[in-house]
């Protein structure tokens, strides 16, 4: 099976709640290029990823590590595409990266927890549910999220 075709599979298996999708997200993005902007800069994880999410990140060799800090930065641009934001910083929402945090599963499901601004959003919008999963395409991670609310 290729690459798209098991991401497309991927998809189609996410598990839905009930409800209305109120938004969705997708982002894309090189290890290479968030595992430069970390190892250059220490402080840089720090100003996206909750401690629990660093200590999950570091525990590996520095090619996984670069890929998990890829898909939790990947997520998170998708979770705040989801909110209804451009995903680039999350600043037009006035969100930081450190409310929306994320833990892996090992089978490509991610639980996403909102606190602070991030939550306040989800609640005024009606979300009641965030969904997401990874899959990979060129050895990139891909995100894919969907906020879900209480049918009318």
């Amino acid at each position: 099976m290729t690459i798209e075709k098991q991401f497309v599979q991927d998809l189609f298996n996410l598990q839905l709640s009930d409800g209305r999708i109120i938004g969705s997200g997708v982002d894309i993005l090189e290890p290479e290029r968030v595992g430069k902007d970390v190892e250059d800069n220490p402080l840089f994880a720090e100003e996206f990823c909750s401690p629990e999410e660093i200590s999950f990140c570091d525990l590996v060799t520095d090619e996984e590590r670069r890929k998990r800090y890829a898909r939790k930065f990947s997520l998170k641009e998708a979770v705040i595409k989801a909110l209804g934001g451009s995903g680039d910083t999350g600043e037009e929402l006035e969100l930081d990266w450190r409310e929306i945090i994320c833990a892996e599963d090992g089978i490509n499901l991610p639980s996403i927890n909102l606190i602070g601004r991030a939550k306040k959003r989800a609640d005024e919008q009606g979300i009641t549910s965030l969904s997401a999963f990874f899959s990979e395409i060129r050895n990139m991670p891909v995100v894919f999220c969907i906020a879900q609310g209480r049918s009318y």
